[in-house]
């Protein structure tokens, strides 16, 4: 059986991990905390991979396949995803709201439903964005 995990309030640094299997609502879940993501698998992720919610950090050389919600959800944050490989995502490759100041440079994204959202006066800079198979 694989776990999700949740981050309240605190630091997090989480490298070179895989989650596989997930069932639960979200494989990853800060609140009003500081991130570092880098170099993470995510696979056969049951709703959305990674849930951030009011906090700061980024997502780096990272891959999601298989992920039948939200890939990347931001609410309220500044973060910041570069490097990062989407393949089947059943919703949004990245979801923006809530006045969150995300950038987004270097991701490659295919056979998927919605590139990137935003909404909820954020605010989103991107570069160097590959879609191929994009509903």
């Amino acid at each position: 059986m694989s776990l999700s995990v949740n981050f309240h309030q605190t630091n997090v640094k989480v490298y070179n991990s895989t989650f596989e299997n997930i069932l639960s609502e979200d494989a990853i879940n800060i609140f009003r905390s500081s991130f570092e993501i880098e170099n993470n698998n995510y696979f056969n992720i049951y709703s959305d991979a990674i849930d951030v919610d009011f906090s700061e950090g980024r997502v780096f050389l990272s891959k999601f396949e298989n992920i039948k919600n939200d890939a990347v959800d931001f609410s309220g944050s500044i973060a910041e995803v570069k490097n990062v490989f989407f393949n089947n995502v059943k919703d949004k490759i990245i979801s923006i709201g809530e006045e969150s100041d995300v950038k987004i440079s270097n991701i490659v994204a295919k056979n998927s439903f919605v590139g990137i959202a935003s909404k909820d006066g954020s605010n989103v800079i991107s570069n160097d964005i590959s879609f191929d198979g994009i509903f």
